[in-house]
């Protein structure tokens, strides 16, 4: 039977009136009974609460910040889960409705990525405007530098969406 935490509370409180019963012989209406009832649902809920945490790392960006400002060329960096093999960073001009595809992300080490990415042209003709980047590992498709898309590639790994503001 596989647990999931959106089960909840209500949920586990089920699970473990199901496990319970064939588990420990007390009566849950003794005081032992309630009291090793109580100890099973954290217990279980802790482990539950791991299970999920263990399985939640993702990649992520960790610079440029969410509503920070950039210039034309900005340093991307991204964090990692160590199993991921190939990381591109796409941009998205929030005016338009294009996806660019940045040049190759490099690993720097384990788990860090780093790519120097262009948020609009030179000059100040894209200044002041609104830019969203994420982070794409081991895409589903194969990508390349200024592949244009219509919608965020997807990936086994996709960051949250930053937004940032070019200077």
């Amino acid at each position: 039977m596989a647990i999931e935490y959106h089960l909840g509370i209500a949920g586990v409180n089920r699970l473990g009136k199901m496990l319970l019963p064939s588990m420990i012989r007390i009566p849950l209406n003794s005081d032992k009974g309630r009291y090793m009832w109580k100890i099973c649902m954290v217990t279980l809920s802790v482990m539950v609460l791991h299970a999920v945490a263990w399985g939640m790392e993702d990649i992520g960006i960790t610079s440029p910040t969410n509503r920070s400002t950039v210039s034309n060329r900005e340093t991307v960096l991204v964090r990692s889960p160590g199993d991921v093999v190939k990381i591109w960073v796409v941009i998205h001009p929030v005016e338009t409705g294009d996806y660019w595809v940045q040049p190759e992300v490099m690993k720097t080490e384990a788990k860090a990525w780093k790519v120097e990415a262009y948020f609009g042209r030179v000059g100040t003709i894209d200044a002041d405007k609104k830019f969203e980047i994420m982070a794409i590992g081991d895409p589903r498709i194969n990508l390349k530098k200024g592949d244009v898309f219509k919608s965020w590639p997807k990936g086994r790994w996709q960051s949250q969406v930053i937004g940032v503001v070019r200077r």
